[in-house]
């Protein structure tokens, strides 16, 4: 492996992920610490690029970055693990009562996208 690829640092990757994501005109957020948070195993990153012609539809990627001699934690692999596997995709504003109802749901609603019975 190129010597440079073993001295990527977490930064180096964040810059490179970031900048094409921006030049895809996708939208990109980096998660700096979970820790504290109800965040813990969140990944790094979550990105967002719209369809492009080489891949369609559009993608969300949730991306944990590790250097080389950084250690997965059992709360990042589960959360990759539940997060590769997942198959749909649900977004909305939650509200009491929506305003819009192309892109706002209610609570009852929200509930039911995320398989609560009745």
């Amino acid at each position: 492996m190129e010597r440079y690829k073993r001295s990527l640092s977490e930064a180096d990757m964040l810059k490179a992920i970031a900048d094409y994501v921006a030049a895809e005109n996708g939208i990109f957020w980096h998660i700096r610490n979970a820790r504290g948070q109800n965040l813990v195993g969140a990944p790094d990153v979550i990105c967002v690029l719209p369809p492009r012609a080489h891949r369609a539809p559009g993608l969300v990627a949730f991306l944990e970055l590790k250097t080389d001699q950084d250690v997965l934690t059992e709360s990042q692999r589960h959360a990759l693990f539940l997060l590769e596997r997942a198959t749909e995709i649900v977004s909305g504003v939650v509200r009491p009562v929506p305003h819009n109802t192309l892109i706002e749901i209610t609570l009852d609603e929200v509930l039911e996208l995320l398989g609560k019975q009745p």
